[in-house]
């Protein structure tokens, strides 16, 4: 949108007309997205159960190109094609969240899935960690603005071709995929046929209040997140001063401290045994909420006309505290839920879309003007949504596998897998012939 408003101010590209949105028209066009794929989450859950990972998330990949690849054209044409364009992303973003629970579920090592989960999420925050930086340097460049979308279009289909040539939805059909690691993957994992995976107990699931307190507590994350993700450019700019290149180069520090904080923190969770896995749970979300509403309570009182550095700088560390979830929240998901993640974890995109939507119009309608003040009240508003979630999380959440996931669990312990340094090879027997003495070549068996 600063790409956009930077080239609409001049009226003419070399590239043709850009038309001007208004707020609400921006507004819309931002929500679009996250409506989109609200609606379309409740449809992409069965038909990813019925068809499988594979099928379903190479054909979001390819409904995400073509709109993305169109959305120049559609944005020359005026505000309801580029709406209609933003809807198609919509959809094929809602198979984003149901596929990391199918994933984590059938991939994961069951002592593993902190990196995994950590691995899987960071999409998050690593695509505008690649893509901001990227944009704004192709919206200064000679190529304007539309290049920004066809560059998308394009490493997005080079992505889900290796995607499609790579991935199976089972480790035991994979080609590079040995026996003794799939029997290994297929520890405390349940034993389902398609027709038993396809009846989720979704009353169940409903009344459990571990569920619930995955999914409130995403509500604040993403509160945070997309505050982050859709609008800190615009703060760099209009805020803190920063040109255009400068300020999509700027906002990707946020989002790329937290990604390198989630990979970390995914993999240490795995390995903290000093308290238990619901305590550890409660720790990892704690830090993360709280640590990222400290340093925000700091910056709500520093003036950004005097200390633009240290703005960005605090900005920036609290959004990296939040990589912590990767122990908390995210982590908890796939361990209730088991072989129903998909639909738990799933339901995770329910709290990313939800403030898709409703973040715009809390920015728009708290900081109109991009002020020092506007964003002062931005900042409180995040802190308030961080530490009412983090408390709801903390008394209802849990590490245990939920009741209703107890129905056949397969007979590989973890006890039955030697380690590699106990494994003794076995020497074949030794054939000696009767005649042997008679004989003057040598033997091969």
């Amino acid at each position: 949108m600063v790409c956009l408003k930077s080239d609409a101010d001049s009226n003419e590209t070399s590239n043709g007309h850009v038309p001007r949105f208004s707020t609400d028209q921006r507004t819309y066009l931002t929500s679009a997205v996250a409506i989109a794929a609200l609606i379309s989450n409740f449809f992409i859950l069965p038909i990813l159960t019925l068809m499988g990972v594979r099928t379903i998330f190479t054909v979001c990949g390819g409904i995400s190109v073509i709109a993305t690849a169109f959305m120049p054209i559609g944005i020359r044409t005026g505000f309801y094609t580029a709406l209609l364009l933003r809807i198609l992303q919509g959809i094929a973003f809602s198979s984003a969240f149901p596929v990391i629970g199918a994933i984590s579920s059938k991939w994961a090592y069951f002592k593993q899935y902190g990196f995994v989960v950590s691995t899987l999420v960071g999409y998050v925050q690593l695509s505008p960690t690649l893509s901001m930086p990227i944009s704004g340097a192709l919206c200064e460049s000679d190529l304007e603005w539309p290049s920004v979308f066809y560059g998308h279009a394009i490493v997005t289909a080079v992505l889900f071709i290796i995607f499609v040539l790579i991935y199976r939805n089972s480790p035991s059909k994979h080609p590079l995929v040995t026996t003794i690691e799939s029997t290994k993957i297929a520890i405390n994992k349940a034993v389902q046929s398609k027709s038993e995976s396809r009846n989720i107990p979704y009353m169940e699931i409903l009344k459990t209040p571990a569920v619930w307190a995955v999914w409130i507590a995403s509500i604040g994350n993403f509160t945070f997140v997309n505050m982050v993700f859709l609008y800190s450019p615009t703060y760099f700019h209009n805020t803190l001063g920063m040109e255009v290149a400068e300020s999509g180069l700027s906002a990707a520090v946020p989002a790329g401290l937290e990604f390198l904080l989630k990979i970390s923190c995914g993999l240490i969770s795995d390995k903290v045994k000093c308290f238990n896995e619901t305590n550890r749970l409660r720790f990892y979300n704690t830090v993360a909420y709280f640590g990222a509403s400290g340093v925000l309570g700091i910056l709500c009182f520093i003036d950004p006309s005097k200390n633009s550095t240290l703005c960005f700088l605090l900005l920036s560390i609290a959004t990296a505290f939040l990589g912590f979830t990767t122990g908390g929240f995210f982590k908890s998901g796939p361990m209730i839920a088991k072989q129903y993640s998909q639909f738990v974890t799933g339901n995770v995109s329910l709290g990313l879309t939800l403030t898709m939507i409703i973040v715009p119009f809390v920015k728009n309608g708290i900081a109109p003007m991009d002020s020092a003040e506007n964003w002062r009240k931005i900042f409180f508003f995040m802190i308030g949504m961080l530490v009412i979630t983090n408390i709801i999380f903390c008394i209802f959440c849990s590490a245990e596998p939920a009741k209703w996931t107890n129905d056949k669990i397969a007979v590989v312990a973890s006890s039955s897998i030697l380690p590699r340094s106990q494994i003794v090879p076995v020497q074949p027997p030794t054939y000696i012939p009767k005649n042997r003495n008679s004989f003057n070549s040598t033997y091969i068996d």
